[in-house]
């Protein structure tokens, strides 16, 4: 077996690795060193890696909202995210938040099934429109001092069962 030395020249515009994160495309040059294209589409010094907003000159690099958006390219810059990004606007009665074009945080609202201008999600009685009654006394539960208990007698139900110690127990 023989071995044949290899002159630089055959090394030439051979692959290698810089090391460097920011260049592309490397190759050893005329000099015997790794060299690579180093990439800024933007032209502001900052390699396109690093760069919080590679489309778009911004040799500053500010993020105000700390998004990791640069404010040069940053749809909301004062806000945390972008356009379409999620976000809570503290509504229960809505889904789906995201930032808006206007920067704001809306969702899509939830449905209020009796249109009582309660959204399902807070309302006690989804179904039945108005303060809710579940025992069929006519008394709202808020009011019924046995809310699972029919008893429309309640002022009278009320004075005996406290003499019982029982509200809801049958007298």
């Amino acid at each position: 077996m023989s071995i044949t030395a290899r002159s630089p020249s055959d090394r030439l515009r051979s692959p290698c690795t810089d090391l460097d994160v920011c260049t592309i495309n490397e190759v050893i040059d005329a000099n015997c060193n790794c060299t690579g294209v180093y990439q800024d589409n933007d032209l502001d010094g900052i390699c396109d890696i690093q760069d919080n907003c590679p489309g778009v000159m911004n040799t500053v690099q500010e993020d105000l909202d700390g998004d990791g958006a640069g404010d040069a390219c940053d749809s909301c810059p004062f806000v945390g995210g972008g356009v379409g990004s999620p976000c809570n606007d503290g509504q229960t009665c809505t889904t789906n938040d995201v930032l808006t074009a206007t920067c704001s945080c809306e969702g899509t609202p939830v449905s209020d099934s009796d249109g009582d201008g309660l959204c399902d999600a807070e309302d006690p009685c989804p179904l039945q429109p108005g303060p809710c009654e579940g025992d069929g006394d006519g008394i709202p539960d808020a009011n019924d001092n046995c809310p699972t208990v029919s008893n429309a007698d309640q002022p009278m139900r009320t004075v005996m069962a406290k003499a019982m110690h029982a509200t809801c127990a049958p007298l």
